[in-house]
């Protein structure tokens, strides 16, 4: 699935709101390691609507193929939550071993 600046920057932070100096040193810090691997030829980015999505080069996937995974798990993700707000269960029951 590809990933914008702003999904890597959140992970990198992990939850945390930190002041915006060093928000600004994570988004430098996801910019200059994209920059590597764009130039090392491993990744590229792609257009996904307004914003940017980058996507390994390694997977022989065409643009429209990964933008059509995109959408494909983004529709799952919201029949999952869908599911989840009407009280419908998509894992097993749990089990008692008494």
């Amino acid at each position: 699935m590809p990933l914008t600046n702003a999904v890597l920057v959140e992970a990198l932070l992990d939850g945390a709101h930190p002041d915006p100096e060093a928000r600004r040193a994570v988004e430098a810090r996801v910019r200059n390691a994209l920059n590597l691997l764009q130039r090392a030829k491993r990744v590229r980015s792609i257009r996904l609507g307004r914003s940017v999505g980058w996507i390994w080069n390694h997977r022989p996937l065409t643009d429209d193929e990964w933008r059509e995974a995109t959408n494909e798990a983004a529709s799952a993700k919201l029949d999952v939550i869908a599911a989840g707000a009407v009280g419908i269960t998509t894992s097993p029951p749990a089990v008692s071993l008494h």
